[in-house]
């Protein structure tokens, strides 16, 4: 089997020209602020204009020029890593014997990264041809013109790039950012396979499938699934290991922050949905007694390690997390997308996509894009399948990825500094009742719009 999946790897490798990275990502749970060093906007609503692919392109010779690829990681591929890193590898051989140029990397730490950006393109000597941006980053750049637009110059209309990464990387109608992803899925609802079945109780997996998979079930599951098995009044499991605002608002038809047509992020959350959502959220909490509690000062990844541990039912947690909880739990959890609300559907969330930019002062920019879109070819769902399979404890699991792919809710809160305090802050408050949820909520919009709105105007 690992023969057959390496040759028709390698088969790939003869019929395109690019393969690209494949893209990890990891952020806190429960709402915790992740990778913070950068700012967001969303897409404007207007479709982007595009270049249109030459059906007769003119060789490109680049005369031996440095094509150097920028990262905050090594992101250099080597021979006799894995079969991946092979692709790669051969794939960059193949774009220099086509555009005789030498494709290079450059490694730039995560704290000097966009300072470097922004000097050396503003010095019209940019340190790399193509840069790794998330879009919270890139979309202010592109508003202070520091990105070239590339749908100027790249047909975006390519089967190749997903469309809602195209909205997520355009302001006022250009396309500044480009990746051969399909989305990237952070939020997944862990379920407990064999616990849910020892109680009886429905596969979740069926319940998705079936469009059941709702609040109520969830909540069903978690009264379930709290026990206190000794008699003491104190209870030993429970159903939730945690809740999570950032999954639950937006499985509830509403946005911790939207966008406005000028392409700037904006506060969507002081609406009913997301007051019903907390609302609920505090009754899980407080009424149905079904969220386990933290002892005071524990890590972030204590619901994780707790669920890990058999001591609840289910999580909210990142898809990146199977692999520790696989090292634990073997097969016997699976993952679903979150439970959908009264007025919502079933998602995965993302707070950033990783996306490749070009820097507005670029030389050649006619060259550089040709050689980004060939470079950048959308990875094959066998390949994906083959890089994310081991990692999996079964196919329904692995099969919700690709689900989780096409239903993606966009939440870039961690991308501003402050604002996930100030969000959070508010949830608490309402959670715990010290506050109106709908007062705690509009009490925030000022602040946080202000602090938004700074970032374009600085």
């Amino acid at each position: 089997m690992k023969k057959s999946i390496l040759r028709k790897m390698l088969l790939v490798v003869s019929m395109m020209l690019a393969v690209s990275m494949m893209l990890t990502a990891c952020v806190q749970t429960g709402g915790s602020s992740g990778d913070n060093d950068g700012t967001t906007a969303a897409p404007t609503t207007a479709a982007p204009t595009t270049a249109k692919a030459d059906p007769t392109p003119v060789p490109i010779d680049m005369k031996g020029r440095e094509f150097r690829i920028v990262a905050k990681w090594n992101e250099a591929p080597s021979l006799g890593v894995s079969a991946y890193s092979d692709l790669r590898y051969n794939q960059d051989r193949m774009i220099e014997e086509k555009f005789n140029c030498k494709v290079t990397y450059v490694r730039v730490p995560n704290a000097e990264y966009l300072n470097t950006f922004i000097t050396s393109m503003l010095a019209n000597d940019p340190k790399g041809e193509l840069w790794f941006m998330d879009s919270p980053q890139a979309m202010p750049l592109a508003s202070k013109s520091y990105l070239l637009p590339l749908s100027d110059y790249i047909d975006m209309e390519q089967e190749k790039w997903d469309p809602n990464i195209v909205k997520l990387s355009s302001y006022n109608n250009k396309v500044y950012g480009v990746s051969d992803t399909r989305g990237n899925p952070e939020g997944c609802f862990f379920f407990n396979k064999k616990m849910l079945e020892d109680e009886g109780l429905p596969n979740i997996y069926d319940l998705q499938d079936a469009d059941e998979w709702t609040w109520e079930k969830m909540r069903e599951i978690a009264i379930a699934t709290t026990k206190d098995f000794d008699g003491d009044g104190v209870y030993d499991q429970f159903g939730l290991s945690n809740v999570n605002y950032l999954h639950m608002i937006n499985a509830n038809g509403a946005s911790i922050l939207t966008y406005n047509p000028d392409g700037m992020d904006i506060i969507g959350f002081n609406n009913q949905n997301t007051y019903d959502t907390i609302d609920f959220m505090r009754d899980l909490i407080h009424v149905d007694k079904v969220v386990l509690p933290y002892p005071e000062g524990s890590k972030w990844d204590y619901p994780m390690q707790q669920f890990m541990d058999g001591k609840t039912a289910m999580y909210f947690g990142q898809y990146s997390q199977r692999t520790e909880i696989i090292k634990k739990l073997g097969t016997d959890f699976g993952g679903v997308l979150v439970p959908k609300g009264p007025n919502g559907e079933n998602i995965s969330y993302t707070i950033k996509q990783p996306m490749r930019v070009i820097p507005a002062s670029v030389k050649d920019p006619e060259n550089i894009c040709a050689v980004t879109d060939a470079l950048l070819t959308k990875l094959s769902d066998e390949i994906l399948e083959s890089l994310m399979a081991a990692d999996c404890p079964d196919q329904r699991f692995l099969d919700n990825i690709f689900v989780s792919m096409k239903n993606l809710a966009y939440n870039p809160t961690t991308a501003y500094s402050n604002v996930p305090t100030q969000v959070e802050k508010a949830v608490n408050e309402a959670i715990a009742g010290t506050k109106s949820t709908r007062a705690a909520m509009e009490e925030i919009v000022p602040s946080v719009n202000e602090i938004i709105r700074s970032v374009y105007e600085q």
